[in-house]
Order: structure tokens, then C-alpha cells, then sequence
């Protein structure tokens, strides 16, 4: 259910930073500015020293990083003692030496580098660059020159060169020009193809300055070797840098909610959105630290658009994974979460059919939530899945489901297959007649899940006759047509039941029609909605909406017969000689897994479909705010009070 929620307007005498520290730790309201009409003047955010401490863990964590260290659980007394016994400063200080002397040894290692690559290009060079390009009356010049252009050179341009590099399809060359020539020799190698390469005025010869630049390099490198194990000694640090993070940007969360606090001469006071289950907790937090103060509630006014909070039972919470990802309905709307959760885990079921798969699905949930059981949305959705496999395990029980086949495939003697063979209704590969049973079940299971859409619409239609009039109508259509249907198999055309429930049906679709035409203005507009809203209920409510339920019946069927075929696999590979019975156990394994994945996923996905197009559409109204209580911003620590 979306809970109820109370505008407040709390104003006090005094300071208010510990209610303030208190409010994120309970994660009670929401908090806002006061409205201007009351003549409040905002108050200033304050930094301070969580502020200049934020950054010092900030240039702290880009040096130990923060991979794989996960999310810290402790309790509230170990994060006090860690923040009071960490030696912040002189983590910042070692942290700061760190990054200066990585950066300066990245910066001496891309000069070396760039020095090296250049080097390497004139290697061969047996005299140092500066003398070649110092030559008197001759002007040596570096080029890049294509190397199918080498022959041309040599023959048609009157130049002393040297192949210093060749390299994919390019060579390097350097050349001697007569200082009178220069302009006329180098547009002829220009038009060649060569280009200038700016070459440094090295006064070594270059292999000699190469090999001083690869043992610097080497230098470089083994000291940020070197580096690397003091950053090892900093990361040592680094679950309780990510505790003082955390502790450090609840202060600054903290300081930044002074902001929104409004100030007068002799009055503070600031607003928000309470829930009214946490009304009472509020109340006895501000009696506690602001012992003269006036809190004033009432319910939100029709222009205003509170947060939206749900609130269900522990049972059908999990639920609210689905409905969080189509959106949160809108305040004063219903929540489908509860409407949803039974024929949620049903249509999940009805695609995995296979109790054995549901049991695996459940265990393996189970522990997940336990393993995660200090983060809550990754708890409710393993909740989700460990609910969804309990109930696949009850209706593949029912179809005869294990490992697909394996039921049929055991011993006779077998007590527990015998037993279980007992429990079996209905087997979807057992034939035609079964099969065709499977998918009515299907479509029956939409039929059903349609109509309780539209007695949802119908309740949430009483307080407008016309939409109460429009519902009333839909859901009449959608019971008259197989009442019609059926009466009319039992029946002839003559028969009285008959022509009540037809001529019903037709006055049903006659009003649906006037309804529609009358909210339209244009008489085009009013022509067009008395044809297409007949039309719309027929081809989505009456056809189209049960028969995408026949996605149930075919996933399902799927799911049995890719198990079908595994176990085909394995008990072929038992023959295999010495590694029969192993290779069986490894094909039995990765293939039920893989078939449990797959369709695990279509389940999930396809399930979530039906919810969100044949079952929302009927009733939903979507667009709330999700509440966001004033909390401590945790990012990297949980503690384990919450949970």
C-alpha cells in the first residue's frame, strides 16, 4: 500500500545540529524549505572540517583505490572508535607524498619514453646530430620517405642519404644538402612523398644516448615498482578510510541540512514529508532535543505531491522489486505491489515448472539473502526469487517436473519416485490432451488476473460517477462475454439466457460507447470514440490481453523440453566406456544449470510483462515521488543496527 504522509512544520528556539543527527540516523521525514510567505530566511551550508576532511579521503582513495574492498559492516561503537582512532592527517600526508612522487616518475618515465622512441628512429646514425646539422656549406636534414620511392631517389635526385629506420612500407633517411640547393632539393623530395622529421640537436652519438636513456627508464620503472608496494602499505588503511567517508559526509549532510533551515529573530524552524507510521518517533524526537518547540502536521492539500512510501506486509515486500521498476504509483493511487505478488509468482512458476529447479532457485536465494542480508534491496530481490522458487516447486510437483523427465526415468521400486508420482494432476508432455490442458490453465490464469485488474479499476473508480460508470462497463463486458459464450454452447439461439446476456452485452458496449463519444468536444472525435472503444475492449481486454498469457504455456513447455533433452544426453553418455557415469555427471550438472539460467531469466522477464502491459494498463497510475528521508548518505558502510 502507498503510505499515508503528513506535511510538518516544525519550528523551535535554540540549535537543532543533534535532532538534525538524530533524524539521519532514524531516517524518519523528508526535509525541506520553509515556504517563502512565512518570512523565513534561509540559513548558510557549512563545510568546516568535514568538508577539507571529505578531501583528504577523496585524494586518499585515488591512491588505494577502493576495488574489491566491498562495503564495510560494522556496528555504530566500532565506526566511533575507528573514526577516533585513525590517524587521518598522517594517512592524508603519506597518501599527498605518494601522489607527488607518482606523478613526477610518470612524468620522468613519458619524457624517457618520447626520448627513446625518437632515439631509436636514428639509431644508426654514426655521428651525433648536432654535427650533421652543423655542417659547413651542407645542411643534414631528417625525412620519412615511402619506400618504394628509394630507387627514385637514388637515381633522379643528386643527394647523399643514409637509411637510418625502415618500418611498414616508410623508411627514415638522413641527408646531406648543399646549402645553396636546399629550397630546390627539398621540394623535389617533398614531391617524392618524403616529410620533415624534426630530429633533436643531440651532441652524442644517438645509440650511445639510447642505451643512458633505457637505463634511466629502468630506474624510473623499478622505483615505481617500489611505489607500488608503499601503496600496498597505504591500502592497508583502506576500510577505514571508506568508514571516515562515510562518518565524514554524514557530518557534511548534516551541515548542509542547517540550509534548509529557516531563520527569524527569535525562531527557526524548517518542513517536510512525514510518514504517519513515523509520526510518533518524530514527535518524541523533537520532545527529546528540542524541548521548546512547536510541530505542526496536516494532510497534504490536492496541489501538493507528497513522496511516495510503500508499505506492505513482510510476505509481500519482496514484490515491490517489481513494481520499483515500472515506476512508483502516484500518492493517493493504488499500489499494485500486493494485487500483483500472487499472480506474479504464479505466472514465474507456470514458466519454470519444474520443482526441482524451484528448490535449487529457493536454496540458492536463501543463502544470497543471507549473504547480503545487510544491504536491503539486493535482500528483497533474493526474497523475491526464494518465494518465486517455492511456489515453482509446489506447481512442478503438480506437473511431474524434475530435472524434467527424471520422474518417469526412475526405478520402479523407487519409494520416493512412486510417491511423488502420486502428486502429479497434470503432465504438459504427456500428450495432446494434457498439453492443450496446460495452456487453457494459461489463459484461464489471464482471464482471471484481467478481471481482478478491472475490479481494482472499478474500486478506485467510486469516487467519480463518470469513470465509476466507464469501470462498471468494462467489467460487465469482460463477465458477460464467456457467460455469453458458455450459455450459448449449453443453449440454442432461442433460449432466454441467451438473449439476456447478448442484448446485455450489447447495451454494455452501446453505453461504453456514449461514454466515451461524451468526453469528446468535436463530432469527428465523438464519432471516432464510439467505433474504437467497442473496439479497443474487444481486441485488448477480450482477445489480446488473455492470449499473450499463451507465453506462459510456451516457456513452460520449453523449459520441460530442454530438460527432456539433457537427460536424453546423459543417459546416452552413460554408455561411454571407463567415463561414462562422470561424463553423465558433468552433462547433468552444466545442463540443468544452464536450462535452470536461461529460463530463469524468461521467467523473470516475461512474468514482469504481463504485470506491466495486460495488468497495469487497467488500473495504474503512475508518476510518484519516491520518498527520500534526510539519512546519513552511506555509500560504503552499513551498520548493522539498521537491519
Amino acid at each position: 500500500m502507498v503510505e499515508p504522509m503528513r506535511r510538518f512544520y516544525l519550528f523551535w528556539t535554540g540549535q537543532a545540529e543533534t535532532l538534525l543527527r538524530e533524524l539521519q540516523k532514524a531516517s524518519l521525514v523528508e526535509i525541506e524549505e520553509l515556504p517563502a510567505e512565512l518570512g523565513f530566511s534561509l540559513g548558510q551550508a557549512r563545510t568546516g572540517e568535514s568538508g577539507a576532511s571529505l578531501e583528504k579521503l577523496e585524494t586518499i582513495r585515488k591512491v588505494i583505490g577502493e576495488n574489491g574492498s566491498g562495503k564495510v559492516v560494522l556496528t555504530r561503537e566500532e565506526e566511533e572508535r575507528v573514526v577516533k582512532e585513525t590517524p587521518l592527517e598522517v594517512i592524508a600526508r603519506l597518501a599527498d607524498q605518494f601522489r607527488q612522487k607518482e606523478e613526477l616518475l610518470t612524468r620522468r618515465e613519458k619524457k624517457l619514453m618520447e626520448m627513446d622512441q625518437e632515439l631509436q628512429v636514428i639509431e644508426k646514425l654514426d655521428l651525433p646530430p648536432a654535427e650533421l646539422l652543423n655542417l659547413k656549406g651542407f645542411a643534414g636534414r631528417f625525412y620519412t620517405l615511402p619506400e618504394d620511392k628509394l630507387e627514385t631517389l637514388a637515381e633522379k635526385i643528386e643527394v647523399v642519404f643514409e637509411v637510418l629506420q625502415r618500418s611498414r612500407k616508410k623508411v627514415v633517411i638522413a641527408v646531406i644538402l648543399p646549402t645553396q640547393e636546399i629550397e630546390t632539393k627539398e621540394r623535389q623530395l617533398i614531391s617524392l612523398g618524403a616529410s620533415p622529421l624534426s630530429v633533436t640537436r643531440y651532441h652524442r652519438r644517438p645509440n650511445l644516448i639510447r642505451k643512458r636513456v633505457q637505463f634511466l627508464l629502468n630506474q624510473v620503472r623499478k622505483e615505481k615498482e617500489h611505489l607500488l608496494t608503499e601503496r600496498e602499505k597505504l591500502a592497508s588503511w583502506r576500510e577505514k578510510v571508506l568508514v571516515l567517508t562515510d562518518w565524514y559526509r554524514s557530518q557534511d549532510i548534516t551541515n548542509q541540512g542547517v540550509s534548509l533551515i529557516g531563520r527569524s529573530k527569535f525562531v527557526q524552524g524548517m518542513a517536510g514529508w512525514v510518514p504517519e507510521s513515523a509520526l510518533k518517533d518524530f514527535e518524541r524526537l523533537a520532545s527529546k532535543f528540542l524541548p521548546e518547540h512547536c510541530l505542526v502536521t496536516r494532510l497534504p492539500l490536492p496541489e501538493e505531491k507528497p513522496p511516495v512510501k510503500l508499505a506492505n506486509p513482510p510476505l509481500i515486500t519482496p514484490f515491490e522489486v517489481v513494481t520499483d521498476l515500472y515506476g512508483r504509483p502516484a500518492y493517493g493511487g493504488i499500489d499494485p505491489t500486493g494485487p500483483l505478488s500472487f499472480f506474479f509468482a504464479l505466472c514465474f512458476a507456470y514458466c519454470l515448472t519444474d520443482a526441482a529447479y524451484g528448490l535449487v532457485l529457493a536454496a540458492l536465494s536463501f543463502f544470497l539473502a543471507r549473504r547480503f542480508r545487510y544491504q536491503p534491496s539486493l535482500r528483497k530481490f533474493f526474497h523475491l526469487f526464494f518465494i518465486s522458487g517455492l511456489v515453482t516447486t509446489g506447481l512442478g510437483t503438480v506437473t511431474g517436473g524434475w530435472f524434467g523427465d527424471l520422474l518417469v526415468r526412475l526405478p520402479a521400486s523407487s519409494l520416493i519416485g512412486n510417491f511423488l508420482k502420486k502428486l502429479v494432476l497434470l503432465n504438459p508432455l504427456g500428450g495432446s490432451k494434457e498439453t492443450f490442458l496446460f495452456l487453457g490453465i494459461a489463459l484461464a490464469l489471464g482471464y482471471i488476473q484481467i478481471v481482478w485488474g478491472l475490479l481494482i479499476n472499478l474500486w478506485k473508480s467510486h469516487h467519480s460517477l463518470r469513470s465509476l460508470g466507464e469501470a462498471s462497463l468494462l467489467l460487465l463486458i469482460q463477465l458477460l462475454v464467456p457467460a455469453a459464450g458458455l450459455a450459448l454452447f449449453l443453449f440454442k439461439w432461442g433460449a432466454p439466457v441467451v438473449i439476456f446476456l447478448v442484448v446485455g452485452l450489447g447495451l454494455c458496449f452501446l453505453g461504453l460507447a456514449l461514454l466515451k463519444a461524451a468526453e469528446q468536444k468535436e463530432f469527428m472525435l465523438k464519432l471516432f470514440w464510439a467505433f474504437y472503444a467497442p473496439y479497443n475492449v474487444i481486441a485488448g481486454n477480450l482477445l489480446g490481453d488473455p492470449l499473450s498469457y499463451c507465453r506462459l504455456f510456451g516457456l513452460g513447455l520449453t523449459t520441460g523440453l530442454l530438460a527432456l533433452a539433457v537427460n536424453e544426453i546423459v543417459f546416452l553418455a552413460r554408455g561411454v566406456p571407463y567415463v561414462g557415469f562422470l561424463l553423465a555427471g558433468v552433462i547433468f550438472l552444466t545442463g540443468h544449470l544452464a536450462n535452470l539460467a536461461i529460463n530463469l531469466l524468461g521467467s523473470y522477464v516475461h512474468s514482469s510483462r504481463l504485470q506491466y502491459l495486460e495488468f497495469f494498463s487497467k488500473f495504474f497510475e503512475g508518476g510518484g515521488r519516491v520518498f527520500q528521508p534526510f539519512n546519513e548518505g552511506r555509500k560504503h558502510t552499513i551498520l548493522k543496527e539498521k537491519v
